[in-house]
């Protein structure tokens, strides 16, 4: 057992910590306003271009760079989730320990469950506008 104190912490820890829970923040936000505008625009894409298979075929392959940037973005927050908790236990070290919060570990996480959900509906969507496409013009075709 080790009767050293806390000490004060640094500057510069508080400082690269600090910067970094701004950038998760940061993320946080994108991660919630991107799924929600992405089905909204496709639920009225769907509505207007249902007479146009071959636009919504378009829309859904732009859905999967989306999904895709989407994923890299994730991926990048979880650097920064990395470096925090590497810049935490520095901080437990010192008198800040009671302040630095203390999450569960484990499980799914809410931008990669979001992540999945989104691509298999953008799946979803291309299959339909495949779907549409080939009913068309197949039923343009025999009548």
């Amino acid at each position: 057992m080790s009767d050293q104190l806390p000490t004060e912490p640094k500057s510069d820890h508080l400082q690269l910590y600090g910067m970094l829970i701004d950038q998760l923040k940061t993320y946080s936000n994108y991660f919630w306003q991107f799924p929600l505008a992405l089905v909204a625009a496709n639920s009225f894409a769907i509505d207007k271009f249902s007479a146009h298979p071959i636009i919504l075929l378009f829309l859904s392959l732009l859905d999967a760079v989306f999904v895709y940037a989407l994923h890299r973005m994730v991926s990048n927050q979880k650097a920064i989730i990395k470096a925090a908790q590497k810049a935490e236990v520095e901080l437990r070290k010192t008198t800040a320990a009671g302040y630095l919060p203390d999450f569960p570990s484990g499980g799914l996480s809410a931008p990669t469950m979001l992540v999945c959900a989104l691509g298999i509906l953008t799946g979803i969507f291309f299959l339909y506008s495949v779907l549409s496409l080939v009913l068309r013009y197949c039923c343009h075709f025999s009548c």
